[in-house]
């Protein structure tokens, strides 16, 4: 199944073998994963500064397919992200990272894997069938001293909430609903857990993340951690603007990451990874905005928040920091 699902999301260089193949190609495996319940077992490796370890997964669980698709085997998944907290985490070697709508834990095992790492990783997801998976890998790596995971959807209140699943074939594709959707989910505010204050925070909730926010004002305020986040455009400008705007009310500078090809000064900002650039010189860029400004980039993007307090201490390396 998993390379029948390459198969589906291979990206075609010719639009005609695009049009040519891309519904048989949909339709066949719909056919086999649906009706004929086809799958199989999935094995990649873990590497870290403690060794080698084998995760073993359920390969008709669609949202591992970040770990075979064509699509991520040159740069990975969400390079952007994946750089950052590099960078940030070299910094602060013994930092607490909070990982909030972790799905499966891809991120959180990223930053547990870092050589030079030796702090705590916090794990959010309330998808009961996706904690799961990502309890399951804890366990196989033997990461139960450094990875925690919270069967929780964080929030700006507690209760119960109902999630719908968006992509029925990807648990990555989820929010938060009116009703009660597909689950039934337990809701927190960051700020009423008892957990150690965080260096770098992590948010990636589906639309859900002036929410997630509004419930951490206190840490954000006390504690001023690093925050990425994900945000995307809005038929209505204020649902989209209000997370980057309550990070300006709170002291926070906001980044869109850009990638810099060639020499510092003598090159060019791109906002997506060019396949095949004239210059082998790549460096991540983060780039500075304001929250008006938000319209003027593409759909989805990732945003780094930095506090005031924290711009004269950044920590060096692969990041260019441009005002």
């Amino acid at each position: 199944m998993g390379r029948f699902l390459k198969l589906v999301y291979r990206r075609h260089s010719k639009r005609w073998k695009k049009r040519l193949l891309k519904k048989p190609v949909r339709w066949a495996f719909d056919f086999c994963y649906h009706m004929l319940k086809l799958g199989g077992i999935g094995r990649t490796e873990y590497f870290s500064r403690f060794g080698r370890k084998e995760f073993i997964f359920d390969i008709r669980k669609v949202h591992f397919s970040i770990l075979y698709l064509e699509e991520y085997e040159k740069y990975g998944y969400e390079p952007d992200v994946s750089s950052i907290l590099t960078w940030l985490f070299r910094g602060h070697k013994d930092g607490v990272f909070f990982d909030i709508g972790a799905n499966w834990g891809f991120f959180s095992f990223y930053v547990a894997s870092l050589e030079f790492y030796s702090g705590i990783v916090h794990a959010f997801e309330p998808i009961p069938d996706t904690i799961q998976d990502l309890r399951q890998f804890i366990t196989q790596g033997q990461l139960e001293t450094r990875l925690t995971a919270h069967q929780l959807a964080l929030s700006d209140a507690p209760g119960n909430a109902g999630m719908v699943v968006i992509d029925p074939l990807s648990s990555g594709v989820t929010r938060i609903c009116e009703g009660e959707g597909d689950y039934l989910v337990e809701k927190a505010t960051l700020d009423s857990m008892k957990l150690p204050a965080p260096e770098v925070m992590k948010i990636d909730v589906e639309e859900h993340e002036f929410q997630v926010l509004n419930g951490a004002r206190g840490i954000l305020k006390k504690d001023k951690p690093y925050v990425i986040f994900e945000n995307w455009l809005h038929a209505r400008p204020d649902h989209c603007l209000r997370p980057l705007r309550l990070m300006e009310s709170m002291g926070y500078v906001l980044y869109y990451p850009c990638w810099y090809y060639g020499e510092w000064k003598n090159g060019f900002l791109s906002a997506e990874l060019i396949p095949e650039p004239d210059s082998d010189k790549l460096s991540l860029c983060l780039c500075l905005f304001q929250s008006e400004d938000r319209y003027l980039f593409k759909d989805q993007i990732n945003v780094l928040a930095i506090h005031r307090d924290r711009l004269s201490s950044l920590p060096e390396g692969v990041c260019k920091v441009r005002s």
